[in-house]
């Protein structure tokens, strides 16, 4: 009752400046925004988009204006909080808060409600190829970031790869409260990457597994791979400046692969599902599907099912299980192998064969890129640069079909 009767003063102010910002619209529109900080994915992506399409003019009023943020907590990692204070004017909640939320009470709240995206942190105009990342560090955080990756280990210019694979730890800690077992279907074994990790340390790279919170230890024992999430070098600062850094990412398609991607980092999605969400707005990115069986026949299913079941935009556990259909993940040679696609690409080579050209012309043909989110009927992508793994596709003939 008491935190209720501090902040009625500022709501009562707060109704006051609603009122008035609709007064002097004609002259100056103010905009107030709220940053969803709670996960780190839309922390990073939804504002990264905002400041991109800004930057080619998309979703930007014509008139004069002024954009006014807060965030609120819980706040998932204070470093980018940092960035962000740095890229937009951010005021106090206990200020702005009020003022956004009866702002919402009124028919016309979208147009004084700043930071909206076309499609949320999907890059649907191709912008991360257009312009540099927002997120940038100054010149003391360079210099304590190299000093931390030689605290790691990780000799100075040495080439390192970060490893991020989604468990149930950190929802189950963050948000005790919550039932998020409906995400369980994105989650994968840590084990299934031990080959993958050795291969690119025999290539000279270091591997960083990633994770503010994870279910278990990283199994190899190489000293070229690092466990950072059960290390004490974990921070939220390290957590940035390794994704931003690295010479790519291999991840699952959780939260924290979007500071590599904003960041404009090459990655390699392993695992990923649903297939209608697929990363497509850049080049440097290679996706290996999540395996999809039908539970009667243990068959897989092919991109035609995927998009005639509508299960290419399935978002829940319970989706999959009603539509009879089991969840297969990814074998060891085949993320092997779609790193090691990502190395050739990095290198300048296109495909190491005809046929790993003909398939992947193929598998773009089949897939719908003008396919629409059913649940915000809006655009996924935009045009297409990424490519699929190419071993995936041969190794699964039919999922072609």
């Amino acid at each position: 009752m008491l935190r209720y009767v501090y902040k009625l003063p500022f709501y009562l102010l707060g109704a006051i400046v609603v009122l008035f910002i609709r007064v002097i619209q004609p002259i100056l529109l103010i905009r107030i925004g709220m940053l969803g900080a709670s996960r780190i994915g839309h922390f990073v992506g939804n504002t990264e988009m905002y400041l991109s399409e800004k930057k080619a003019g998309i979703n930007i009023p014509i008139q004069r204006y002024v954009d006014l943020f807060f965030i609120p907590k819980p706040i998932s990692n204070a470093f980018i909080a940092k960035i962000w204070k740095r890229n937009l004017r951010v005021l106090p909640s206990l200020i702005l808060a009020p003022i956004f939320r009866l702002n919402q009470l009124f028919p016309d709240s979208s147009k004084f409600t700043a930071g909206e995206t076309t499609q949320s942190d999907r890059d649907v105009f191709n912008l991360l190829n257009r312009f540099e990342s927002n997120i940038k560090f100054k010149q003391d955080e360079i210099k304590l970031g190299r000093d931390l990756l030689l605290q790691m280990g990780i000799p100075e210019n040495a080439s390192f790869v970060c490893l991020m694979v989604r468990d149930n730890a950190y929802l189950r800690h963050h948000f005790p409260n919550s039932d998020f077992s409906y995400h369980d279907f994105r989650s994968s074994s840590i084990e299934q990457y031990k080959e993958m990790a050795e291969y690119l340390a025999s290539q000279g790279f270091y591997v960083v597994r990633m994770g503010e919170r994870v279910e278990t230890a990283f199994p190899s024992k190489n000293p070229k791979v690092i466990d950072y999430a059960n290390s004490n070098h974990r921070s939220n600062f390290m957590d940035v400046f390794l994704g931003a850094t690295c010479a790519f990412a291999v991840s699952t398609g959780t939260g924290w692969d979007a500071i590599p991607e904003m960041t404009r980092r090459p990655i390699v999605f392993v695992n990923f599902v649903p297939l209608a969400y697929i990363h497509t707005s850049r080049r440097e990115i290679v996706t290996l599907p999540k395996k999809l069986r039908w539970k009667a026949n243990g068959n897989m299913l092919n991109v035609s099912e995927f998009f005639s079941t509508n299960i290419a935009y399935a978002l829940r556990l319970q989706d999959y299980e009603e539509a009879g259909i089991i969840l297969e993940e990814n074998s060891s040679d085949e993320i092997t192998e779609a790193v090691k696609e990502m190395i050739s690409l990095l290198a300048g080579i296109e495909f190491e064969n005809v046929k790993a050209k003909e398939v992947q012309e193929k598998f773009w043909k089949m897939f719908p890129l003008d396919c629409v989110d059913p649940y915000k009927q809006q655009r996924l992508h935009g045009d297409n640069f990424s490519r699929i793994s190419s071993y995936f596709l041969l190794k699964h003939d039919k999922f072609l079909n």
